[in-house]
Formats: structure tokens, C-alpha cells, sequence
């Protein structure tokens, strides 16, 4: 495990030499915080900000902009990856994964009680309170998928996985 942060330095300075991709990250963190605040807003009707500010818990602020800059680095890690692909199957899977992460991002919504009510629309609402109701567990495995997806994709960056390289420019 030591070899994480490692790799995550490296990726990151690769990464963020060029600062198109700082600006990318920056948008994506804002965008992501601003997502998470706005769909249970806007998916639940007769909801408005103010009622979901008023009943949004102090620590959920912390945890969505955790997630949001999680979400924000590894899309920016995968469009980086997608971007220095340079076979269609390698883009199809960058692809793949991007998608996948988007999903997980919105996934995360079940860190807060304000946000897990437009889970409802996608899973129902047995499957929504099943989600609020062992919403710790899934906080814990939404950041272990994302710490795993971060540090999978940092190794792709630097060609250090077997499976996989992306070459970098």
C-alpha cells in the first residue's frame, strides 16, 4: 500500500502539467458539488433549495464535497487516460469507465438523508430505503471503490499496471 500515494504523485504531476486539466479539475469539483445539491432539488417535486438546505445535516456538506472531489479527480484521471489512448478498444474501455464513474458519482448520493429521496426515480423506493438504511456501509464501499478506481487509473497513467499502459505525452 505504500506504493499509493506514489503512484497517485506521479499521475498527478504528469496529469497536471498541463493546466487545461487543472481548469478541468476545478470545473469538475464544482460541477460534481453543484449536481449533488441540485438533482434532489430538482427530481422530488415540491422540493426547493431552501427546504433542502434546511434539512441537510451539517457534516453532509463535508462528505459531498469529498465525494465531489473524488468524482472530479478521477474523471479528470480518465479523460487524461482517454485523451492518450491510441487503440479503439483501449478508448471503448476508457469510455466504459468513464461511464462507470459517473454512475458511482451519482451512487454516492446515498451519503445524505437530503439526497437519498431521488434515489426513488432510479431504484424505487424499497431499493431507496434499503439504501438509507445501511446508507454507512455504502459511504465506506463508495470510498474504497473510488480510492481502488483512483489508484487503478494512476497506475494506468504511469504504466505501471500489466494489463494496461497509456502512453503519455
Amino acid at each position: 500500500m505504500l506504493d499509493f500515494p506514489t503512484q497517485i504523485y506521479i499521475s498527478l504531476k504528469t496529469i497536471f502539467r498541463n493546466k487545461k486539466y487543472i481548469y478541468l479539475f476545478i470545473f469538475l469539483i464544482i460541477a460534481a458539488f453543484v449536481a449533488y445539491i441540485l438533482i434532489p432539488v430538482y427530481t422530488i417535486p415540491g422540493n426547493d433549495l431552501s427546504f433542502w438546505l434546511s434539512i441537510m445535516p451539517w457534516w453532509g456538506y463535508p462528505i459531498i464535497f469529498t465525494f465531489a472531489v473524488a468524482l472530479g479527480l478521477l474523471l479528470t484521471m480518465k479523460v487524461y487516460e482517454f485523451r492518450h489512448s491510441h487503440s479503439v478498444l483501449s478508448k471503448a474501455e476508457d469510455a466504459g469507465g468513464v461511464i462507470a464513474v459517473i454512475i458511482a458519482g451519482l451512487y454516492t448520493t446515498a451519503a445524505c438523508g437530503a439526497c437519498i429521496s431521488s434515489l426513488f426515480a432510479i431504484v424505487g423506493a424499497s431499493g431507496a430505503l434499503f439504501l438509507n438504511q445501511n446508507r454507512d456501509i455504502f459511504i465506506v464501499l463508495s470510498v474504497i471503490i473510488t480510492i481502488i478506481a483512483i489508484y487503478f487509473t494512476a497506475k494506468k497513467i504511469n504504466s505501471k499496471c500489466n494489463v494496461c499502459t497509456t502512453q503519455n505525452r
